[in-house]
């Protein structure tokens, strides 16, 4: 072998070696720049994490028991039950329900999640809107202008079964009332009116029970609630969260979901059909007198004893 051959021998094996480092390296180096995005990436994940915790915190307290939630099951059906997610990002509300089987047992399950704003606490919390008239404020940013304070927001509303409907629109705040509106105007109008109300007594003398067996059967309306000055929204929500009724109850139906939720709002609907009730009619009367009003027959009318009719021809 001459002596150029093994120089040129020499230089291919020390730019094998070279290589070989620098491959070395570069995979150390590789290693080390992902250690330290994961060491980041962990970090940010925990400041987000502290940061995000004490709104997540303060959204789970405030929406407590205010929505009808799917029961636990227990070892018949292991999948029942409810679960709550709370997340940061844009304002929003998703709530459904299902059927789960379990022993030849069928139950519910359901399943809540609330999006709020990483600023919730500052521009709903703080300024005492997290719970209004029974609902959830999702958010809520101030409208400038004379009057009555004015929000625009996003609140839930209860839907049928344990479902949550989000609903956008106006609150509106004067002296310690406030009233939910799709528009500005309706919600102005609407707190200025509601406002108007004789406030409640400080102990209650309502004996509910009496209510019921005096005027238990006596029809309330959907135009009830407005004509006191309650919101649609917050009438909607309260109805679907007891088991009212929207198209047809009695006085009765809201006594027991008075019970339920007791709101001063559902006690001004109970105090107007009863001074009304002179006005009014028992369904069981509307009804009878509709069916009596149908009949082609001439007869006359005989009721018994347990509140039933029967028509008796001439």
């Amino acid at each position: 072998m001459t002596t150029s051959t093994k120089n040129i021998s020499t230089i291919n094996s020390a730019e094998a070696i070279y290589s070989m480092v620098s491959a070395l390296v570069e995979a150390e180096m590789a290693v080390e720049s992902a250690n330290l995005a994961a060491r980041q990436a962990a970090i940010e994940l925990a400041a987000k994490t502290q940061m995000e915790k004490p709104i997540i915190d303060a959204v789970f307290a405030a929406r407590k028991w205010l929505y009808r939630v799917a029961s636990d099951a227990g070892k018949y059906a292991p999948q029942s039950g409810h679960t709550t997610k709370i997340e940061i990002g844009t304002p929003s509300v998703k709530g459904e329900s299902w059927s789960v089987w379990g022993r030849n047992f069928k139950a519910t399950a359901s399943s809540h999640r609330y999006t709020v704003s990483l600023d919730w606490i500052e521009t709903v919390h703080d300024r005492g809107l997290a719970v209004v008239d029974g609902m959830f404020t999702l958010c809520a940013s101030p409208v400038l202008g004379n009057g009555p304070e004015l929000f625009s927001a996003k609140w839930v509303e209860q839907g049928r079964g344990c479902t949550l409907k989000l609903a956008c629109g106006y609150i509106a705040r004067l002296n310690g009332v406030t009233y939910h509106a799709p528009t500005a105007r309706a919600a102005i109008d609407g707190v200025q009116r509601k406002a108007g109300q004789k406030p409640q007594r400080r102990k209650p003398t309502v004996n509910l029970d009496r209510i019921i067996r005096l005027y238990g059967e006596l029809p309330v309306w959907f135009d009830d609630s407005s004509a006191v000055g309650n919101c649609e929204s917050g009438t909607r929500s309260w109805c679907n969260a007891v088991g009212v009724s929207l198209t047809d109850c009695t006085l009765a139906d809201v006594v027991r979901g008075y019970r339920l939720r007791p709101l001063p709002e559902a006690m001004a609907v109970i105090r107007r059909v009863i001074r009304d009730r002179m006005n009014r009619e028992s369904l069981e009367t509307v009804v009878a007198n509709a069916a009596i009003e149908e009949m082609e027959t001439e007869g006359r009318v005989v009721f018994d004893s347990e509140g039933g009719f029967r028509i008796e021809n001439n």
